[in-house]
């Protein structure tokens, strides 16, 4: 049972999707339907238009629910001004019912974690429910401070962007050099190495609202070796709606193999 493998895989999604937040204001932006700049077809650049797409991160509201290799999957609601959020992350071990469950909340300044290993004998011993967590035990602090609330981070994967061209209406397609992607829970590295060549030129579908929010982003993965191709995709919705989280009703102290999980 290749526990070990999703530790490893575990660990890097939550570390590279925990959050923790300050303040607890709530973040609005207009949700109305007046045509943004991006509509002129006759000035505006698909690269450029597709780049400002992510730009709303920053400021606005949103739910995201994701899926990248072997099915792992994330799902998000955000206030990223609000800096308040929820996250659970579901990566399973394929062929096989071996699974780790990440739950993560930030309300109230204060950052929680839930972490549940299914069927896995050597996972380590964490605490079971709600934990809160201490950022001065973490090694890296700023991954749980939520300066990335995008899951995806298609700011990053946009690094790679080597092609972009309209596909009628707020859709843009194109390719993608995925070697150029870094820091991104939607591309893992360890495909992208073993596509090879591959991996330099993969085709993608993006579509975005009418006022430019990014709504959807799709990665036609090719396959290589005895792996079939696959989709890796990230899905937006509920714009400017508000955010709400709760604080859990009981909390645990995390013990030392908790950091230690978090920190690998």
């Amino acid at each position: 049972m290749k526990t070990r493998r999703v530790a490893r895989v575990g660990i890097a999604v939550v570390a590279s999707l925990a959050f923790a937040a300050a303040g607890c204001a709530t973040a609005t932006e207009t949700r109305g339907t007046s045509s943004p700049s991006w509509v002129a077809p006759s000035a505006a650049d698909a690269r450029k238009d597709l780049l400002a797409s992510v730009e709303h991160f920053k400021t606005t509201s949103f739910k995201a629910s994701a899926k990248v290799s072997d099915g792992a999957t994330v799902e998000v609601q955000m206030d990223p001004a609000a800096k308040v959020g929820t996250k659970k992350i579901v990566v399973t071990v394929p062929q096989t019912t071996s699974s780790i469950v990440a739950e993560l909340r930030v309300t109230g300044g204060k950052s929680y974690a839930k972490v549940e290993f299914n069927n896995m004998s050597q996972a380590p011993r964490l605490p079971t429910g709600w934990m809160q967590l201490d950022l001065a035990k973490l090694d890296k602090p700023k991954n749980y401070m939520l300066e990335d609330p995008d899951p995806a981070n298609l700011a990053a994967v946009f690094n790679g962007l080597r092609t972009v061209q309209r596909d009628g209406k707020g859709r843009f397609t194109g390719t993608l050099d995925l070697t150029k992607v870094t820091g991104s829970a939607l591309v893992d590295s360890d495909v992208v190495a073993k596509l090879g060549d591959k991996a330099t030129e993969v085709p993608f579908h993006a579509a975005v609202d009418g006022q430019g929010r990014i709504t959807s982003f799709t990665l036609r993965v090719p396959a290589y070796g005895s792996k079939p191709a696959e989709t890796w995709e990230v899905t937006y919705t509920d714009w400017g709606a508000p955010v709400t989280v709760d604080k859990p009703s009981k909390t645990v102290a995390p013990n030392a193999a908790a950091y230690e999980f978090f920190n690998a």
